[in-house]
């Protein structure tokens, strides 16, 4: 139950604190070492969110004040209200800028989420201006796209006999390949479709060159699947065709898609 790394230094984490309060309430060096509450605190960072810190915090506060409350009882003369008073602010302190730093990577992971699950779809540069903007992209919008189909001629035909695992890796080429081109030329992926793709050119951010840019687009297939076959020159089984489509018009998105 306790072998894990982590909940091992949590276990050092809570026997510290108790430890320091011991310290505190039982030696001659009453509220010297009351600051080292703050290591407790930093430990425990490893394995509580924001309202285990919090509580963390809380706690050692509440050792603290019990300590001075046996050592001192209600009495505030001399050295140890002031070292009391120190323990207090360095224990809220360091509470108050771990709660804040935890946070902080937390937003900082889930951008990164964000951005790896937009960049299945989205090309870096697209990526980089969605992250940034403040509309949301589930309001409606209404505009011009471009449409890109493309997908394998007479794929049934290439893919009988052929094995499970040579096909998947074929398919795992094929769309790389497609979805370069689509991002090379700022454009968007709807959805993979089994032996090809649909491709989006202007939503979510429009330009005057989406039409342009998914002409470019299916040149580029064009261009990369000549290559293609050129390698596979000596396997004529290898060569393939793929049909590509474009339609360029007005599109309405409803809410919550684009």
């Amino acid at each position: 139950m306790f072998h894990s790394p982590r909940s091992r230094l949590l276990i050092f984490g809570v026997g510290l604190a108790v430890c320091i309060f011991l310290v505190d309430t039982l030696s001659s060096l009453h509220f010297a070492v009351a600051s080292l509450y703050v290591t407790a605190i930093l430990i425990g960072t490893h394995d509580l969110e924001c309202a285990g810190i919090l509580f963390g915090g809380v706690s050692c506060v509440a050792f603290t004040a019990l300590s001075y409350l046996l050592t001192h009882g209600f009495t505030f003369v001399g050295a140890a209200p002031l070292r009391l008073f120190v323990s207090f602010v360095s224990i809220a302190t360091t509470t108050a800028l771990v709660i804040k730093n935890r946070s902080a990577s937390r937003n900082f992971a889930e951008l990164n989420r964000e951005r790896e699950n937009l960049a299945r779809f989205f090309s870096p540069k697209i990526v980089k201006q969605l992250v940034e903007i403040d509309v949301p992209l589930s309001v409606a919008r209404r505009g011009n796209a471009a449409v890109l189909f493309a997908d394998v001629v007479e794929f049934t035909a290439y893919s009988s006999g052929k094995a499970p695992d040579e096909i998947i890796a074929f398919l795992r080429e094929l769309l790389a390949l497609l979805g370069e081109a689509v991002f090379a030329h700022e454009g968007s992926i709807d959805k993979f479709l089994g032996d090809g793709l649909m491709a989006v050119f202007g939503p979510p951010l429009a330009s005057n060159q989406d039409a342009t840019n998914a002409a470019l687009c299916a040149m580029r297939i064009r261009d990369r699947l000549s290559r293609w076959n050129a390698q596979h020159a000596n396997d004529p089984g290898k060569a393939i065709r793929v049909a590509v489509g474009i339609h360029w018009g007005e599109r309405a998105s409803p809410q919550g898609r684009d």
